[in-house]
């Protein structure tokens, strides 16, 4: 018998593929990054840039019944601060826009 988190966690994987994780990388502009990661104005924005390459795979990571449960409670804690923070950031955003105008 298979327990309602195993179900989710099973559901989840059969969602995420090698493409959808593959592609998110691509999407980086790694030498353009690299060049951002000098300039410490930019760090916020180059966080969550990278951050939205990498969250396809750190939420597969965050699901694999190979990684021990507390390390994928941790990733995925991980994920779910960045994306309030990415939230945050971008409510901010649209605030100061808002101001602006």
């Amino acid at each position: 018998m298979v327990s309602f988190l195993e179900h989710i966690q099973q559901t989840a994987l059969s969602q995420v593929s090698y493409d959808w994780i593959d592609d998110t990388l691509h999407e980086l502009d790694f030498n353009r990054l690299e060049s951002l990661a000098a300039d410490p104005v930019s760090h916020g924005g180059l966080v969550l840039e990278v951050y939205q390459g990498v969250r396809p795979l750190l939420e597969t990571l965050s699901l694999l019944p190979l990684i021990p449960a507390s390390w994928r409670a941790a990733v995925h804690l991980f994920v779910m601060t960045l994306d309030q923070f990415d939230l945050s950031l971008k409510a901010g955003k649209e605030l100061s826009e808002e101001v602006i105008s």
